[in-house]
């Protein structure tokens, strides 16, 4: 034995018991010659002597070392389980008989409210007579493993999801005894799911949003672009037509300036002109005065040669087959 227990009370209490005549049975911790611990399955047996007086202890004991060191990785593993998962035990038709901690937490009730109920109270109203329900425990009971993300009814109505395996648990002949439920509570992960699903809805049609913000900024770009180059090319048009306006000015005010040019000529010809015009019209009435003169001139001869004709046929009247000639 350790020097711990070799000085226990424990230890103690034990021999008292030998010597009282008590049998002692069960499985204890030893430790070998050469300091290894091993564990025996012993019987400790008091013989009694004249009197009934206890005079000695008999042991009968076995190794069973590797049988307690496997029994205690398994309980290991199975305090590992229950302080990690929530925990419940069923009968084959469903009747709960045992619940760890962390599964009271989770569905929030006491032990006692729900040892010998069944595990329909766990189901929502809608599930409980199903036949998928039924077929669920048929399954178990045939020894068939079940495993699922199930939303269970917590104390109170309160929704609780659980990501749960329903083992059943065999004999030595491999049949049903009962079914372990191992769950692990994710009702925090599934609403974490469920925000996130709607954050991608709300973030899909926020980016369906933008594409077509996008799609829109491009069309009006394509459009703007359109209208720069009509634009330029009416910027250009303009440019030509100033620049044809331009020459046309130009071309105009050439004009212009050889219009001065041929009007003031025009108008110093006009006044040379009227100069010359003037100059005539003092001709034209000498001329006048000069065909008066010559008219009245020739009106008198006209009236001479008349009365020189009347004369003469006055004279030669005698002889009117005479020639004369008229002098003039």
């Amino acid at each position: 034995m350790t020097p711990e227990d070799r000085d226990s009370a424990v230890y103690r209490e034990f021999w008292k018991k030998l010597e009282r005549g008590e049998v002692h049975v069960g499985a204890f911790k030893r430790i070998t010659k050469d300091g290894r611990h091993v564990w025996i399955e012993a019987t400790y047996n008091p013989v009694f002597g004249r009197g009934g007086r206890t005079i000695k202890v008999v042991k009968l004991a076995t190794d069973i070392t590797q049988r307690k060191l496997a029994a205690l990785e398994s309980a290991g593993q199975i305090a590992a389980i229950n302080r990690a998962q929530a925990v419940i035990h069923f009968t084959l038709d469903g009747t709960v008989t045992e619940a760890n901690q962390n599964f009271l937490d989770a569905l929030g009730y006491r032990i006692e409210e729900i040892r010998g109920q069944h595990h329909r109270m766990f189901m929502e109203p809608g599930e409980r007579d199903s036949a998928e329900y039924r077929r669920f425990w048929d399954d178990l009971r045939r020894g068939e493993f079940q495993s699922a993300e199930c939303k269970r009814i917590g104390k109170g109505g309160r929704e609780v999801w659980i990501q749960a395996t329903y083992n059943p648990i065999l004999d030595d002949a491999g049949r049903p005894l009962k079914v372990v439920k191992f769950a692990t509570d994710i009702t925090a992960q599934v609403e974490d799911r469920r925000r996130r699903h709607r954050l991608q809805g709300v973030m899909i049609d926020e980016l369906a949003e933008v594409a077509k913000a996008i799609s829109e900024t491009s069309r009006q770009a394509t459009d703007a672009a359109t209208a720069s180059a009509e634009t330029s090319s009416n910027v250009q048009a303009v440019a030509s037509g100033a620049e044809e306006l331009v020459a046309s000015v130009e071309e105009i005010s050439r004009q212009v300036g050889q219009a001065l040019v041929i009007s003031t000529g025009a108008v110093r010809q006009a006044q040379d002109t009227t100069g010359v015009v003037a100059s005539l019209a003092s001709a034209a009435q000498k001329i006048g005065d000069v065909v008066a003169l010559i008219n009245s001139i020739a009106a008198q001869t006209n009236l001479l040669a008349l009365n020189a004709t009347i004369e003469a046929a006055r004279a030669a009247r005698p002889a009117r087959a005479s020639r004369w000639l008229p002098a003039r």
